[in-house]
């Protein structure tokens, strides 16, 4: 074997251990590109609500709508709610759809059903894979209640982001 072709195969064995290098540096960054792009998304996820229970109920005095409903922060950073409201589509006496929006009422609890779930107050503050449940609880005007027939209790909720999520429910139970 000369020399020309003893540089040629060490050339040769330079240039595949090389190319193994470059294979495994690709492959690592590939990992790592896939990774930061799950862990980004992760981190970005919604606030998904779900519906537990919900009933119209009387004080006496003035009519009510609590809903029992579930809060999860899906991301791994946390998120606040800082806006709920219902949502009411009814039907007028000319059966033309009216929608009415209604801010919940803070200082009013669900008779006899406190012992299930605790009060939900403005803002709610979720932490990274957090859930929280609670009622939050409306007042309803004797015309809405009485005089129309609502089709759909939607429950709305803001994000700190700006980011709107509903749950919503066509029949209630009354107590």
């Amino acid at each position: 074997m000369t020399i020309t072709e003893s540089i040629a195969f060490g050339s040769l064995f330079i240039a595949i251990v090389s190319f193994l290098i470059a294979l495994k540096s690709y492959s690592l960054a590939n990992k790592s590109f896939h990774l930061s792009k799950k862990e980004h998304h992760d981190r970005y996820l919604s606030v998904k609500p779900y519906l537990i229970d919900a009933i119209k109920w009387s004080d006496g005095k003035e009519d009510y709508v609590s809903f029992a409903v579930s809060y999860t922060n899906e991301a791994t950073i946390p998120n606040s709610l800082k806006e709920i409201n219902l949502q009411l589509d009814f039907y007028d006496s000319d059966n033309m759809l009216k929608t009415a929006k209604i801010d919940p009422t803070m200082n009013v609890s669900p008779v006899n059903l406190l012992e299930n779930y605790k009060i939900l107050d403005l803002p709610i503050t979720l932490m990274d894979k957090e859930t929280q449940s609670g009622w939050i609880t409306f007042k309803l005007t004797k015309s809405i209640w009485k005089q129309y027939k609502v089709d759909v209790y939607r429950l709305n909720a803001i994000t700190a982001s700006n980011d709107s999520i509903s749950v919503e429910s066509h029949l209630i139970k009354e107590v």
